[in-house]
């Protein structure tokens, strides 16, 4: 997994550099809804959508490989809990729910994103045992939360043409993305066996 680092810092700076040589305009074709008519069209949503289900996907092969047994339920709680926050997220990404429940509710899209945060961050206490693991996954979800309040400050109050603040905004979210898979990765290769296995 190490190329992909090199990989997302060239694609950042790409990003950061259309915007800057062409403007907001010109970067939206590559960050915004999936169709379209150019290459590459939508290509961050893409990438970040797969990412999504691909972070859900490995919460369910937790889930699953666990039987009921008592002293596991907590962790099958947990891994249907993220399963089930993720695959919204995916599809949120790819439908833009957030922004029409804001747009239905009258308040900014942000603030249904933030809702689904802090409903993860409540599981994420709750099972703080599972999803924690007395610190060891601790410096991810910091980085990961470090880069989503980010992404929703820039997208509720920095001016809407600044320059970045389009790119700045989508990378955020691509690169916390980016983790959150790594933290499900984590925790599908360290997940604990079942009794009798």
């Amino acid at each position: 997994m190490r190329w992909t680092y090199p990989i997302l810092v060239l694609y950042t700076l790409a990003l950061f550099y259309l915007e800057y040589a062409y403007g907001q305009d010109y970067l939206r074709y590559y960050v915004t809804d999936i169709d379209g008519e150019v290459l590459l069209y939508g290509i961050n949503t893409t990438v970040s959508t797969i990412l999504l289900v691909l972070t859900a996907y490995n919460f369910y092969l937790c889930f699953d490989a666990l039987k009921s047994e008592d002293s596991i339920k907590s962790y099958r709680v947990f891994y249907l809990l993220q399963t089930l926050i993720f695959l919204y997220l995916a599809l949120d990404e790819r439908f833009m729910l957030h922004e029409r429940i804001g747009y239905v509710l009258g308040i900014h899209d942000s603030f249904p994103l933030l809702t689904i945060g802090l409903a993860e961050l409540g599981v994420l206490f709750y099972f703080r045992e599972v999803g924690v693991k007395g610190g060891k996954y601790a410096g991810q979800l910091f980085l990961i939360g470090l880069l989503f309040t980010a992404m929703v400050i820039i997208d509720a109050f920095a001016p809407s043409k600044g320059l970045f603040r389009l790119a700045s905004e989508d990378l955020l979210k691509l690169w916390a993305v980016y983790f959150l898979f790594r933290y499900s990765l984590s925790h599908y290769r360290s997940r604990p066996q079942p009794v009798g296995e």
